[in-house]
């Protein structure tokens, strides 16, 4: 049922000797696609080694979404024609040929596109454009260099479009819009607000699977290299806050499962998003010496003490021996 019909468990080998092999472990979620009643379904399994003596193994398997019929593309996925735009811990971009690069995107034209991608839901008048990226200049004059530099972005993006319309950069009702483009921030999003659901809907295993898709696609803030453009601040917050909220049950989810270094890395990475929050260092204190990573707690409970006493002049009310003697 498994190893038949998955090509990726050919790889790893046999499925269930893989699970004996990491005795009480939880193996990582498979997937396998199944044609059923004329259309295509995806189903998830693990497995566990539940008797080391009897080499007895659990598997769990559990539904996944229907599926597009085979040969077509999967609706949440980045559109064939359209350009992909990484925001997250790093710029990039790349069209259906290949990556567009240049000095451009440190330019004007990069900041303009940047500022289109803040506002990807909304068509962006070229007033707003102008007060947003040159907030000091004479109107007149600003409208005039959203023009060029639109034109200049249009032809950065499609160097051979030639006098046709821009497939990237629409003109509508007196302003613009980034139109079949994928970004990353968006996929993040959709993927965090989706395990946060099935979390509340008390599917654990959907919830996992969500979250850390979404921890994977959230590499850094959103365009951290434009760290002091006040247009970038507020979408920068939103998807920092939402990352926060995704990592933190994920940390449970890992912990709960068997899993005490994934959720000691996932904490950890809590820890460099909410830096002040006693309670997730003091956490990620209690997992590294469960796992015997005194250097560590002892490194992460220094900087926790000395950030608190220079920000906020308080004094912990835990002592790192205190959380040793527990664990």
């Amino acid at each position: 049922m498994i190893c038949d019909r998955a090509p990726a468990s050919r790889e790893a080998g046999c499925f269930t000797r893989h699970a004996l092999e990491i005795d009480g472990e939880a193996t990582n979620e498979l997937q396998i696609d199944i044609d059923e009643g004329g259309g295509r379904r995806c189903v998830w399994v693990a497995a566990t080694s539940v008797d080391k003596g009897r080499a007895r193994v659990l598997l769990h398997l559990r539904p996944g979404p229907a599926l597009e019929p085979r040969g077509q593309a999967a609706p949440d996925r980045p559109p064939a024609s359209g350009l992909r735009i990484h925001t997250l811990g790093g710029f990039r971009i790349e069209s259906p040929e290949a990556r567009i690069d240049g000095e451009w995107i440190k330019q004007r034209p990069g900041q303009l596109l940047k500022y289109l991608i803040c506002e990807r839901s909304r068509t962006v008048a070229s007033e707003q454009i102008a007060e947003a990226l040159w907030p000091n200049a004479d109107q007149r004059k600003a409208l005039t260099r959203v023009r060029q530099y639109v034109h200049q972005l249009r032809s950065s993006l499609e160097p051979d479009r030639g006098r046709s319309a821009s497939a990237y950069v629409a003109t509508r009702r007196g302003g613009y819009a980034l139109v079949d483009a994928w970004i990353d921030a968006d996929e993040f999003e959709s993927r965090a607000e989706s395990g946060l659901d099935a979390l509340a809907q008390e599917d654990v295993w959907r919830a996992r699977e969500d979250l850390c898709a979404a921890r994977d696609l959230y590499r850094g803030d959103f365009l951290a290299e434009d760290h002091f453009a006040e247009w970038a601040l507020a979408e920068r917050d939103r998807l920092r806050e939402l990352a926060s909220r995704a990592l933190r049950p994920l940390v449970q989810i890992e912990l709960e499962s068997g899993r005490i270094e994934a959720a000691a890395d996932r904490a950890r990475e809590l820890i460099g998003m909410e830096p002040f929050d006693v309670d997730v260092c003091r956490s990620y204190l209690r997992l590294c010496l469960r796992l015997g990573r005194r250097t560590e707690a002892v490194r992460q409970y220094s900087l926790l003490r000395n950030r608190m006493r220079e920000f906020f002049d308080e004094e912990l009310d835990f002592a790192l021996a205190d959380l040793a003697a527990a664990a």
